[in-house]
């Protein structure tokens, strides 16, 4: 296969990973996130807003855990665990040193989802969206929302 059909190849479809939440579910490149880990108690940080659950250990690096959902609907209880709790271990996006990692409370193993540009539409029924949401899309798999990435490390640096 020549490089230019490998190139048009790519580029019609890229891996992502959907990620299931206790009330929604996100569409996330495969490569921001470094693993999904079983879900251990985090160790809680002083003086932090609610959506940050506190601290875990990965790899010999303390990562803040957040809770996304707390962030986009403004929730302050804490979290439902179940035992399909994991955590979802962020590669930064932002290029900022100081957040090298950070980690999401999620629910269940995300979903390898091979996406082409024409297999996601924009879901014209849920139009409100947080600061933190860069668009709501319907996949071949369900509904979801891409959350805006970058956006989300400043709020993560900016609450530490």
């Amino acid at each position: 296969m020549s490089e230019a059909n490998v190139q048009t190849r790519s580029a019609e479809q890229l891996s992502c990973l959907l990620i299931q939440l206790s009330t929604q579910n996100l569409l996330l490149p495969n490569v921001s996130i470094a693993e999904v880990i079983q879900f251990i108690q985090p160790v809680p940080l002083q003086e932090t807003p609610d959506w940050i659950l506190g601290a875990v250990e990965w790899r010999g690096v303390k990562v803040p855990l957040i809770h996304y959902e707390a962030i986009v609907d403004e929730l302050t209880e804490p979290p439902k665990l179940s035992r399909h709790s994991r955590i979802a271990i962020f590669n930064n996006v932002s290029g900022q040193a100081s957040l090298p990692f950070f980690a999401m409370l999620v629910q269940g193993i995300p979903k390898l989802l091979k996406v082409k540009t024409e297999d996601v539409k924009i879901d014209e029924q849920n139009i409100e969206l947080s600061r933190v949401e860069e668009m709501a899309v319907a996949t071949p798999l369900g509904r979801a929302t891409i959350p805006d990435l970058e956006y989300l490390e400043t709020l993560i640096i900016r609450a530490l």
